[in-house]
């Protein structure tokens, strides 16, 4: 393991959206940083220092086109964040945006769609002419700019978005005896609703799930990974255990991009975690029929600044932020997830990155980049 960046973050505005891919990462901030860091210039740009709302999604794609989403109210695309001139394309919602709905609008983010929907309001703030509507989701694929409105489901006030993988939503719903049901939605080509399994009040705290394959992955009781079945909506297996409470999960679908040739992009930096030696020449962009799945792997992070990556039912790297070589001793002893933030983790290729309170930090895990050499 290796500490390959630290990248520093405004102290009060924590991160809350990182994507990245072999050439750089983005993140988004809650008061609406938006930032490229490329790794092999090591500089910083930032595309908006402030926003109207958060940037509650981003997504780096292979090509280097970065999506984000503004809160509920609109996306912006930048073309190669890090060029020396770049413009912004602003895209706005086919959707109502006013101080009502605003503060009950989830977003979630896959890729370049964008996913809206509204919850009630909670009962004692509810409106006589918002119980007569109700509002649809609204999808909005960014790179081709095509919006669809899905009817016909109404979101309780009490309801956890968990995940969405561009077409279908994965939430819980709570109600007042303690009871907790977690639901997937699909929206297309036939709306559904499907009832997934339910949890009482004794079973304890589920938290941080998300699609897994033809599974689901959570948290159980803060620090227990657990796998359960979509179909039978049983628990299939218990993934592993942190000694410390769970603060960030995520699900990862390694790539190797095969452009023709082994070409990498439009300015010659090739990784050498993928194309080591590589003299051929220059690809202008990468296509997803040139890019083959590996390996699928689930990252986990816990408050001492433990990291575990997970495949099948055994945890196959461990890193310790205490023990970064890269790091000082000052800053190995400080303390990265005392804040309460929602933090987030992700990776691509070789690289894992995190949210903290002090900074991001990119990781190579050699577990990862085993994967990498060995498919």
């Amino acid at each position: 393991m290796s500490l390959e960046a630290y990248i520093d973050i405004r102290f009060g505005d924590p991160v809350i959206s990182l994507s990245l891919n072999y050439e750089g990462l983005v993140y988004g901030s809650m008061m609406g940083r938006l930032l490229y860091y490329n790794f092999y210039t090591k500089e910083e740009r930032v595309i908006n220092e402030l926003s109207e709302e958060y940037i509650p999604g981003v997504w780096l794609s292979y090509d280097n086109v970065l999506y984000a989403a503004i809160g509920d109210q609109k996306a912006m695309i930048v073309v190669n964040p890090d060029a020396p001139r770049f413009q912004k394309q602003y895209v706005l919602h086919e959707k109502l945006h006013n101080s009502v709905n605003c503060e009950l609008t989830q977003v979630q983010m896959h890729h370049d769609t964008v996913c809206l929907f509204t919850l009630d309001p909670p009962k004692e703030d509810m409106q006589e002419e918002f119980v007569q509507s109700v509002l649809p989701i609204y999808l909005n694929h960014l790179s081709t700019q095509i919006q669809e409105h899905i009817e016909g489901i109404r979101f309780p006030a009490y309801t956890m978005p968990f995940d969405f993988d561009g077409n279908c939503l994965l939430y819980m719903e709570w109600e007042q005896s303690g009871l907790r049901t977690l639901k997937m939605f699909y929206m297309t080509p036939n709306p559904r609703l499907v009832q997934v399994s339910s949890f009482d009040k004794s079973y304890g705290k589920v938290s941080f799930a998300r699609f897994l394959n033809d599974s689901i992955v959570y948290v159980h009781k803060r620090k227990t990974l657990k796998i359960l079945d979509i179909n039978s909506g049983e628990e299939k297996a218990t993934l592993g255990s942190h000694r410390a409470e769970v603060v960030a999960l995520s699900v990862v679908t390694l790539q190797k991009v095969q452009p023709p040739n082994q070409r990498r992009n439009h300015r010659g930096r090739l990784d050498d975690a993928m194309y080591e030696n590589s003299n051929e020449e220059i690809e202008e962009s990468v296509h997803e029929s040139q890019i083959e799945n590996l390996k699928t792997v689930v990252i986990s992070a816990d408050s001492s600044g433990c990291i575990c990556v997970w495949e099948s039912t055994s945890v196959i790297d461990i890193i310790k932020i205490s023990e970064l070589p890269q790091l000082t001793p000052q800053y190995q002893k400080k303390q990265y997830f005392s804040m309460g933030y929602p933090y987030t983790i992700q990776a691509f290729g070789p690289r894992i990155a995190i949210s903290t309170d002090l900074g991001v930090l990119v990781i190579k895990s050699k577990a990862l980049e085993s994967i990498q050499y060995n498919c």
